[in-house]
């Protein structure tokens, strides 16, 4: 969920996931001319599936920021990306998660607009 930043500053867009997530999950409204400044996977659990995948783009381009081999989900760490990405249309985040057979892992992610 979008936390309240006074107009004219960064603000930090939220999410966690976890192993009983499967697919897709669009999150944090984007308003056309924000930017990604940056964005974070931070894995907390690991997954115990090595097959699990999980990537991050934009609605109208996934896997466009952080891609499946960017973040290793048996690892627990942070995966950041520099994003600079302006939002020339409305648009959201992608969170694409697949944990297969895992039954442990849990994640979230942080990004910075502005």
């Amino acid at each position: 969920m979008p936390l309240f930043v006074p107009a004219g500053k960064p603000r930090e867009v939220l999410t966690a996931f976890d192993f009983t997530q499967v697919g897709a999950v669009d999150f944090g409204a984007l308003a056309p001319g924000e930017s990604v400044i940056g964005v974070q996977v931070v894995i907390d659990q690991v997954f115990d599936d090595p097959s699990t995948l999980i990537s991050l783009g934009l609605v109208s381009n996934p896997d466009s920021i952080l891609s499946t081999a960017d973040v290793d989900p048996t690892t627990a760490s942070t995966y950041a990306q520099q994003a600079n990405i302006l939002i020339a249309v409305a648009d959201a985040f992608r969170l694409k998660v697949f944990p297969f057979a895992s039954t442990q892992g849990a994640g979230r992610v942080v990004a910075l607009v502005g």
